[in-house]
């Protein structure tokens, strides 16, 4: 069986080591986008509407201005920032995503040829 690599680019706001927001915020404000509503949105990505909202406050507190504007009766629509940040992360995806697939295949080929060479030992040489 072959092993599968993959590297992936993580958006993090705040100190080393702190939550990556792309963890569930990018998929929510890509679904507000295509949706416009907070509550389809939360549908669509598997989360409940309260854990949308309060991911909707948490990084606008964390960033000091909304991501998202709820307007009821009107629907939900990103802000300028949530716009930015989708398209940021669109971005460098597009862009460094090739060059760590290749990393990754690089990875797996050297790895799939050590794998091969320890197969081909017999018993007796790998003592």
């Amino acid at each position: 069986m072959a092993l599968r690599i993959s590297f992936e680019p993580q958006l993090r706001v705040g100190a080393p080591g702190s939550e990556s927001v792309a963890a569930l915020l990018v998929p929510l404000l890509g679904a507000i986008r295509q949706w416009g509503s907070l509550a389809e949105a939360a549908k669509a990505i598997g989360c409940s509407y309260r854990h949308a909202w309060g991911l909707i406050g948490k990084w606008r507190d964390v960033l000091g201005e909304p991501l998202a504007s709820l307007e009821p009766g009107r629907g939900t629509r990103l802000t300028p920032l949530g716009e930015r940040l989708l398209w940021t992360d669109q971005q460098v995806r597009e862009r460094v995503g090739p060059v760590l697939a290749r990393f990754a295949s690089e990875l797996e080929d050297e790895l799939a040829k050590g794998r091969s060479a320890r197969r081909k030992r017999s018993p007796a040489e790998g003592k």
